[in-house]
């Protein structure tokens, strides 16, 4: 998959489905073809999209699992590291990434995570 296309959808100008159809046509490698000239900055609100597609059906968790790996392995994406926010972002890419057999990555926790990305920082 590419940046890109992974930056359009945060911006809303590619849906779920174009998404998910990138990632199933992308290699089984996590990492993202760096195809962006400058920097994105990744919200809570972006991850709330990503939490959203998924608990409504459009996007699974493997699909979560691989832009987690490929956003933390991508020079282009970032987060504000100073910030409550941004740590949190980190945090749940974190958890997306590399849940395994010991720590699971199922629905519930995605819906735990949007819940807590949904909250206003204190």
């Amino acid at each position: 998959m590419k940046e890109s296309e992974l930056k359009e959808f945060f911006d809303g100008d590619l849906d779920v489905l174009h998404l998910t159809r990138a990632i199933e046509e992308s290699d089984a490698d996590a990492d993202l073809t760096a195809d962006l000239d400058g920097e994105v900055v990744l919200t809570c609100e972006d991850l709330v999209r990503l939490c959203d597609a998924h608990l409504h059906g459009a996007l699974g968790l493997e699909g979560l699992r691989a832009i987690a790996a490929g956003v933390l392995c991508s020079d282009n994406f970032t987060w504000d590291e100073g910030s409550e926010d941004g740590e949190l972002v980190a945090e749940v890419l974190w958890d997306w990434s590399s849940s395994g057999e010991e720590e699971i990555l199922t629905s519930a926790k995605v819906a735990e995570h949007r819940r807590v990305l949904g909250e206003p920082a204190r």
